[in-house]
């Protein structure tokens, strides 16, 4: 006997009462010694819905104490995930009413063992910025003229997109950006371009002449 019947019934009430939900963590990149660099992040998202609760008892009063949180600062949410027995990890943030939250606590429903809901604890609310991380790794020859990587977006924003490639005057790049539902096209002249309205992000780098073999991470954030 598994619950998924009691999940699929608890996924649509918080969906029809409550709000989109997306939590995500990384994996650290793989460091390769040969070349000094080391891989982009790996996103890991669990999505679902939540509605936002009031504490319900002096335990949860308790456990805020016990997390150094104030009621004030902290908000519990009642988590449906949309693939069952998925959860967030401790530490993960929290994008959830356009406020981007930190996972403190989490207190699965799992009558069997497999979540079908939780409790999640979440503190630390701020606007969900929009970021996109280049890492560019500069081969061992050198390099003239300059890449150009270029996106519009608008609209519901998650870190669920990685594009890599090689420009035109052979820069190695892998491209993190927090934005669903881009489509990218490629020009000649090395300018990548995902378009979603209202929301521009440019980044432009000037190598010429550069010989390396290290990589350079920078993060740029464009605030809607």
């Amino acid at each position: 006997m598994t619950y998924a019947a009691e999940h699929a019934d608890a996924l649509a009430e918080l969906r029809a009462a409550g709000a989109p939900v997306t939590f995500t963590s990384w994996t650290p990149g793989v460091y390769d010694p040969s070349t000094a660099t080391r891989s982009a992040r790996v996103p890991i998202t669990v999505t679902g819905y939540a509605l936002r609760v009031k504490p319900s008892s002096q335990l949860d009063r308790a456990k805020y104490q016990a997390l150094e949180l104030i009621t004030s600062e902290a908000v519990t949410l009642l988590f449906a995930p949309d693939e069952y027995g998925r959860l967030p990890e401790l530490g993960a943030t929290a994008d959830f009413a356009g406020v981007r939250y930190t996972v403190r606590d989490r207190e699965p429903i799992a009558p069997d063992g497999v979540a079908i809901m939780a409790r999640i604890v979440v503190a630390g609310g701020g606007p969900v910025p929009v970021t996109a991380a280049a890492a560019f790794a500069l081969p061992p020859f050198a390099l003239a003229g300059a890449a150009r990587l270029q996106f519009t977006a608008s609209g519901a924003f998650a870190p669920a997109l990685q594009l890599a490639g090689v420009a035109d005057n052979g820069i190695l790049f892998v491209l993190d950006a927090s934005l669903t539902g881009a489509t990218f096209s490629r020009s000649t002249t090395a300018t990548y371009t995902a378009e979603i309205p209202d929301l521009v992000f440019a980044l432009d780098t000037a190598l010429t002449g550069a010989t390396s073999t290290r990589s350079t991470t920078a993060t740029y954030t464009a605030e809607v």
